[in-house]
């Protein structure tokens, strides 16, 4: 994640989640582990999930509980993504350890997100989309030759869909319930991009240079529609990913940097 900056609301989302966690009954080495996992996960959409949340009117207690929601949710999985890809290694042994917290996580996500009072409604439409993730992130691992159209459909997946239920959840019951799935798309998509671009990934720099700019573009389109909203926590996530993508393609960075990007 290329949101780095430590803030007061991110502190605040990690100490209430770790307090969280040393109350939930679950003993150590697994509370161990299960803390590494998250400090592994950090920074993530902590500091994005507080700043959203303030955005959406929420008071600072539902604030805490919804942000450390999905942060347990974002360390799952980044978990399993991790266990998938052989990058597990901060586990003894992976293997065993790795589904035993990955589960964990995915419950205490489940349990923050009843007491928080998310909708049935909300948390079913969060579902569906995490679902959707899951699926992109099998094609992520089936595929070996890459092109725009196959990028596109798995960051789509395992970024657009993974935020819009992250926001879904975040803004479930709030005046911006409407706005989270075309919001959490966008910032899913465009980060997926500019993180790639930034670690040089395969997934990226194996495409051929015309499909690079496609797939550039398609990430400063989700940067216009994201401008568009005028959030504040939008502003926020910005400021470290156009100038990533800029980089990448100069000539659209400037366009839909200057006047007409709005």
């Amino acid at each position: 994640m290329l949101v780095t900056t430590q803030s007061i609301g991110e502190d605040a989302v990690l100490q209430w989640a770790l307090r969280f966690l040393e109350t939930s009954g679950i003993h150590d080495p697994l509370r161990r582990d299960v803390a590494i996992a998250l400090e592994v996960s950090r920074p993530g959409t902590l500091q994005l999930s507080y700043e959203a949340g303030i955005d959406a009117g929420l008071g600072h207690e539902e604030l805490l509980v919804r942000a450390a929601a999905i942060y347990f949710l974002s360390s799952a999985v980044n978990v399993g993504d991790d266990l998938s890809d052989g990058d597990c290694t901060y586990f003894d042994e992976p293997r065993k350890t790795g589904p035993c917290v990955q589960a964990i996580l995915r419950n205490l996500f489940t349990k923050l997100v009843l007491d928080a009072g998310v909708s049935p409604s909300g948390l079913s439409l969060a579902v569906g989309d995490l679902l959707a993730a899951i699926d992109a992130q099998r094609l992520e691992l089936a595929t070996s030759q890459w092109n725009a159209d196959g990028y596109k459909r798995v960051a789509g997946g395992i970024g657009g869909r993974l935020f819009a239920a992250y926001f879904r959840v975040l803004w479930d019951g709030t005046p911006l319930a409407h706005r989270a799935p075309l919001v959490g798309d966008n910032i899913g998509r465009m980060l997926i991009v500019a993180e790639d671009v930034s670690s040089k990934d395969r997934r990226y720099t194996s495409l051929p240079p015309e499909d690079q700019r496609s797939v550039v573009a398609w990430a400063w389109t989700a940067v216009r529609r994201l401008r568009a909203e005028r959030l504040r926590s939008i502003e926020f996530l910005l400021r470290p990913i156009e100038p990533v993508l800029r980089a990448a393609c100069p000539t659209r960075g400037r366009r839909v940097g200057g006047p007409g990007a709005r």
